[in-house]
């Protein structure tokens, strides 16, 4: 492995080759690194924090609420928080999701045993019909 890197330097160096071509100059390597600033209006940067506009009305980010406090022990605290409270906002949005699934395999449940009650009764009157009928033939047939 060494013997191939060896030989790849000295290629790049007997091409022409120079550090100039493969490394970035340390300006623009730092621009790489700078992250851009997200802005929903104009202006949003310039003016700080805003507690509902950045963590009530859209997901937050550890750093928008400390732009907000400015201040690690307030962030710390009203993250964890505000984490919580995202979390048991969903827990409590899978709830309703699950109460509303429940009523609709209740609802039907209450269909099947009502469908279930009409074939009972429509069996019922089948069986009845065909005692008739047994009845029926059976005295013909000893009268005859």
């Amino acid at each position: 492995m060494k013997v191939i890197l060896s030989y790849g330097i000295i290629l790049l160096l007997l091409t022409g080759c120079h550090t100039n071509d493969i490394f970035l100059q340390k300006s623009a390597a730092l621009q790489l690194l700078s992250r851009a600033r997200r802005a929903n209006s104009f202006g949003e940067e310039i003016r700080g924090g805003n507690l509902e506009r950045e963590c009530l009305e859209e997901m937050c980010s550890k750093e928008e609420a400390r732009e907000i406090f400015e201040d690690d022990t307030k962030t710390e605290k009203f993250y964890k928080d505000y984490l919580l409270s995202k979390k048991i906002a969903a827990f409590l949005q899978h709830g309703q999701e699950i109460l509303k699934k429940q009523k609709q395999i209740n609802a039907l449940q209450k269909k099947l045993k009502e469908e279930k009650q009409e074939i009972y009764n429509l069996e019922s009157k089948i069986l009845e019909k065909l005692r008739n009928c047994i009845v029926v033939n059976n005295v013909e047939s000893s009268v005859l």
